[in-house]
């Protein structure tokens, strides 16, 4: 009978931890661990078209090199969520507000606090488990940046 109970308790004990909303998992501190960025073909088209062939190889070293940065400056990004805000460091500055995930589960929203000069982050959250996140945010209509974030 003990047995029989240790193992319902248990049972009910994991259930529960496995029908935590998407808003509670997201408690917690995470880094960014990937960043990538959709149709970059067509981004370099696109940017380069109009320079001049005299201009092209510093152009496209330009171009590679601005992609790198922003790729590299996103890995160093840390995002901290708490109950009902957040606080996050990105590119040497910290921004804190307060989040929100959409009815629907599938938006993240952070809104930084009155005095932040920073505009509302839209987030598609693409998946959601345990010790990871993806998101993503349009960088241009052809263009999405993708993160992956871990939990620490």
């Amino acid at each position: 009978m003990k047995k029989l109970l240790l193992v319902g308790t248990v049972a009910i004990a994991l259930l529960a931890a496995s029908c935590k909303s998407k808003s509670e998992r997201l408690v917690g501190n995470w880094n960014v661990t990937e960043c990538t960025i959709t149709n970059l073909d067509e981004l370099r088209k696109k940017e380069l078209m109009d320079t001049p062939d005299s201009l092209m190889e510093q152009a496209k070293a330009m171009l590679e090199d601005n992609i790198k940065k922003f790729t590299d400056n996103s890995k160093k990004e840390t995002y901290e969520f708490e109950a009902d805000s957040f606080n996050i460091n990105r590119a040497g500055r910290k921004y804190n507000g307060v989040w929100k995930v959409s009815s629907d589960n599938k938006m993240l929203f952070l809104v930084p606090n009155m005095n932040a000069n920073s505009p509302i982050d839209a987030f598609t959250i693409e998946s959601l488990e345990a010790k990871e996140i993806k998101i993503s945010r349009a960088l241009t209509p052809e263009n999405t940046a993708i993160y992956t974030l871990e939990k620490q």
